[in-house]
């Protein structure tokens, strides 16, 4: 081939060619990046467990990669504000004290997430064995204990606990909601392998858990980490301030932004949700990002409520 016709394909192919490549996601999980993101002092919201003797109850086991029915050990716990869950133990750990150990820890550790990752927990099962952690958005959780150990020992045991709860409690509500498929689009990025390979499946819980080392870590990870996480998903982490701000709305001023749970809607510039008798709450997005309310309360005028920023400090979990 002459060097014409070589240097012509070379710029038709070039011309198809996106000006950039999509960097290498700096993580291969979240989970473990950090061991601080949650410490084994943070205070949960739960305390004492309360056993209810034993049930059927349909639970999924990674060893038999199947749903089967145990009669589990059941305990209860109810938060401080106001959460329920039940504990629901394989009879396999022998009795009921033994089983009461395993409700009792892994209570205390989903107490201690962000009020976003465990809203739709309701339940987690308990089983003996080396496998994954998993969790499932009709708001179960699954743990192994004899995986426990190994996750200790990576300092993750909480993080792997919160990225499960994520897919619980907010895979379905942000994975294809329009400004989280925007923020995407807009970071045109990853945080980790792993969120990159399952877009739809990951990404969420991969970058949620990331959200947390920069908002909620009071300075226990590094400025360098926060930095780095910054640069590659800016968009969604903004995406996450508007969702923490409007929720805490929401559990804080019921009697205004109710019923809670409301989606958040997308008009150019804006991000917003709507509530009975006309009370809206919205985030003007242009920078820096404005918390405004508009309703009866306000005589139906826009009101600046301030910087989203100061929003988000004071709707920290």
């Amino acid at each position: 081939m002459n060097t014409f016709w070589f240097r012509y394909r070379l710029f038709v192919l070039l011309a198809f060619v996106p000006l950039y490549a999509m960097a290498e996601p700096p993580f291969g999980g979240t989970a473990f990046v950090d061991p601080n993101i949650v410490v084994a002092t943070d205070p949960s919201v739960f305390g004492q467990v309360i056993g209810k003797g034993q049930g059927m109850r349909t639970v999924f086991d990674r060893r038999t990669n199947a749903f089967g029915a145990i009669n589990a050990y059941l305990f209860e716990a109810t938060g401080s504000d106001g959460s329920l869950i039940e504990a629901q133990i394989n009879p396999e750990f022998g009795s009921v004290d033994a089983a009461r150990v395993e409700a009792q820890r892994y209570t205390r550790l989903i107490g201690q997430m962000p009020w976003a990752s465990r809203r739709n927990v309701r339940t987690f099962a308990v089983h003996q064995g080396d496998q994954d952690f998993g969790g499932n958005r009709n708001g179960s959780l699954l743990i192994h204990a004899g995986r426990t150990a190994t996750y200790v020992d990576f300092g993750a045991l909480e993080e792997i606990l919160i990225h499960e709860a994520g897919h619980a409690s907010l895979d379905e509500r942000h994975e294809n909601a329009p400004a989280w498929l925007a923020a995407q689009a807009a970071d045109g990025e990853f945080i980790s392998t792993y969120a990159r390979d399952n877009p739809t499946r990951e990404d969420v819980a991969e970058s949620y858990l990331m959200y947390l080392a920069v908002r909620d870590t009071s300075g226990r990870v590094s400025e360098s980490l926060k930095t780095q996480v910054l640069s590659v998903i800016p968009h969604r982490i903004a995406y996450f301030d508007v969702e923490r701000v409007l929720d805490w709305a929401e559990r804080t001023y019921p009697q205004i932004f109710g019923p809670a749970g409301q989606s958040t809607l997308s008009l150019t510039g804006y991000r917003y949700r709507s509530y009975a008798n006309g009370h809206f709450m919205a985030i003007q997005e242009a920078s820096p990002a404005r918390l405004l309310y508009l309703g009866p309360l306000s005589n139906n005028t826009a009101l600046d409520l301030g910087l989203l920023s100061n929003w988000v400090a004071k709707a920290a979990p």
